[in-house]
């Protein structure tokens, strides 16, 4: 097996990023719900940023096609912007309150607080 020696730092540049954010996204929610924001509002924030990263991929693709001598600055610019938004994670207080959400989630919300149904009743010896 050969190894292309062009390849291998983003290679290894792949491996650290997917070993060091394994880590991170499983706990963002912990955190979040230990600052006060609740689950189907970080549910939300889960899917929107995942449906973020399916856009912007192909985008800074083909930028980075198009632009063959900015590769190096639009791979170091992305970098630069994980890192900042991952390192505000650390300064983000506590919310006060319980925050009122609104729109569609609302309708889940209400549906997750209400009771469940009772069992059915079966006529004579089964119950359930």
């Amino acid at each position: 097996m050969k190894i292309n020696k062009v390849l291998l730092p983003i290679k290894a540049h792949y491996f650290c990023y997917m070993g060091s954010m394994s880590p991170i996204v499983p706990s963002l929610v912990v955190v979040a719900v230990q600052l006060g924001v609740p689950v189907a509002v970080m549910g939300t924030v889960g899917a929107a940023s995942l449906l973020l990263v399916v856009v912007m991929k192909p985008v800074l693709a083909g930028l980075a096609d198009t632009f063959p001598s900015y590769r190096r600055s639009i791979f170091l610019m992305t970098l630069a912007v994980m890192v900042v938004s991952h390192s505000s994670l650390n300064f983000v207080t506590p919310m006060k309150g319980r925050p009122r959400v609104q729109g569609q989630l609302r309708l889940v919300q209400g549906l997750l607080d209400t009771p469940p149904p009772p069992p059915p009743q079966w006529p004579g010896r089964c119950r359930i």
